[in-house]
């Protein structure tokens, strides 16, 4: 069978104007009647290399700069991208939350904004100019919609929508946000979605559309998602058919990515039949989590394999961090990057970092991130530019950034990560796993050292503590008051990949937890 990757091929040699995949198979030999053909400039387009992928949050503060000059706004959202050695390739363009809009709109109510009704009045489309600004620098715009967004009005307090009102049965019940969540068991639901999904796209010359699954759950009945699977998938078809009619009368692809969660079984839990959107060509791009460490990339490298899809872990250090892992520093977020691109991902995604330096931050009135973000964006995109640089590996932790609601979704809590972990007192220990994407192994003679470092609750640095690495015993060399106990480790200890750790108190009688554990590697200059 000839796969998408092959026709891709053929095209691209061979000159052919169209591309289709045999109706009537897939890349994994299951029947399908409903794909559709897409022409080779699409799987071009589509299988472009991306190294970074930047998702600019709508957040509180964007409203204080609404308003301002253009081409001063322009200077801010890229300036990280316009900076020497910069590896952003597309970035994704969020100017609302899904329901009110900063841009001209016959679907949407416009936002109150005075700030950005200054644009507005004044016959100034910004998204129309950031998208201007993106290809003019040969970066992929985007426009990131949000499935069903949490609406604010610029003082932070959720944001009335009319519609809503007006049809409360559309709404899901139980959820935690007012005035409530889209039901897209709901037809209608999806009509209106879809019509807002066509006006950016008939409207605006995008190189693509993402769709955010991730901001917010739940979509479907709470309990029974999975039941209606169905409802989301018409709705990911009609969109796939509408972006190839929009693309069909411009004259160039319109891409299809889509947000979710950190796993394929995640997808379930929270209704998306992720297989089927692979298996019928509905989708271009997949951008895997966001308050993630550890994505469970082989669970959707296994179901695009043959096909065209690009696989993009994604993570948010800034509002929704990881647990513990706010704004953790440039090693930290080289040793989480390095470890993505080692599983086989195509590119790497960012959600809610920084837009741009101190200085540019200040220029516009704007609170400055963490500078380890510009650092990051000249290095996390290229495996070549991680090497041999000093990285901090960790276990993974569950929740962050506030979200802590796992038996109504899935997405947001990795409510699968293994940490913080009770540690019972005696023989029995703690078993973690950890991924180390650097080859210690065989770049031993670049590193200068290597620290295992495990931060138990309720310690105190008379605690005997034993930890082992890959069955292989560690010498403490310290404890301290706050809890850290440090280990000494040689870097041919670890493997590449997946290194087990066993942690337990064999004096103790009583319980701690495993809050955290890092493998801190310094490599010699």
């Amino acid at each position: 069978m000839t796969s998408a990757r092959q026709l891709l091929l053929l095209a691209l040699v061979g000159g052919l104007t169209s591309c289709e995949i045999p109706s009537g198979s897939t890349p994994h030999g299951e029947p399908s009647t409903n794909r559709l053909a897409l022409s080779a400039s699409h799987l071009v387009a589509a299988g472009r290399h991306r190294r970074i992928v930047v998702n600019y949050d709508i957040n509180a503060q964007q409203y204080q700069i609404f308003g301002i000059d253009p081409k001063n706004w322009i200077d801010f959202r890229f300036d990280y991208a316009d900076q020497p050695g910069s590896q952003i390739d597309a970035m994704l363009f969020c100017l609302d939350g899904g329901n009110i809009v900063h841009y001209p709109s016959k679907v949407l109510p416009m936002t109150s904004s005075e700030r950005a009704l200054r644009w507005l009045n004044a016959g100034q489309d910004i998204l129309k100019v950031a998208i201007a600004a993106a290809q003019e620098r040969g970066i992929e715009a985007f426009y990131s919609h949000r499935m069903n967004g949490s609406d604010r009005l610029p003082n932070g307090q959720p944001a009335p929508i009319p519609l809503k009102e007006q049809h409360p049965e559309w709404l899901l019940d139980g959820v935690w946000w007012e005035p409530g969540f889209w039901n897209f068991a709901v037809p209608e639901v999806r009509a209106h979605k879809l019509a807002v999904l066509r006006e950016l796209a008939e409207n605006y010359e995008l190189d693509g559309i993402d769709l955010d699954f991730c901001r917010t759950p739940p979509f479907l009945p709470i309990g029974h998602a999975w039941k209606h699977r169905d409802d989301l998938t018409e709705l990911l078809r009609n969109v796939r058919r509408t972006f190839q009619e929009v693309a069909a009368k411009r004259g160039r692809p319109l891409l299809l990515s889509v947000r979710v969660t950190t796993s394929v079984a995640g997808c379930h839990y929270d209704g998306i039949d992720i297989e089927t959107w692979i298996r019928e060509d509905l989708v271009d791009l997949i951008i895997i989590g966001t308050h993630s460490i550890d994505v469970d990339l082989a669970s959707f490298q296994r179901i695009t394999a043959g096909t065209h899809v690009q696989l993009y872990p994604c993570m948010d250090d800034e509002a929704h961090a990881p647990d513990g892992y706010r704004r953790p520093g440039i090693e930290v977020e080289r040793g989480i990057f390095t470890n993505w691109w080692q599983q086989g991902a195509d590119g790497v995604a960012t959600f809610n970092w920084a837009n741009a330096s101190v200085e540019a931050c200040a220029a516009v009135g704007y609170p400055a991130g963490p500078p380890s973000h510009g650092q990051a964006y000249r290095e996390i995109g290229d495996p070549e530019t991680l090497r041999y640089k000093n990285k901090t590996f960790v276990v993974p932790r569950k929740f962050g950034g506030g979200w802590r609601i796992p038996w109504t979704i899935y997405a947001n809590n990795n409510v699968e990560s293994p940490l913080p972990a009770l540690l019972p007192g005696g023989e029995l220990p703690v078993v973690l796993a950890m991924n180390v994407g650097d080859d210690l192994n065989t770049d031993a003679h670049r590193v200068h050292a290597v620290e295992l470092r495990v931060l138990l609750s309720d310690s105190t640095p008379e605690d005997d503590v034993e930890v082992k690495l890959n069955g292989l015993s560690l010498p403490q060399v310290r404890a301290t008051p706050d809890g850290w106990c440090t280990f000494v480790a040689e870097p041919t200890d670890f493997a590449l990949g997946r290194n087990l750790i066993h942690v337990r108190r064999p004096k103790s009688q009583r319980s701690v937890a495993v809050e955290k554990v890092e493998a801190h590697v310094q490599y010699a200059d």
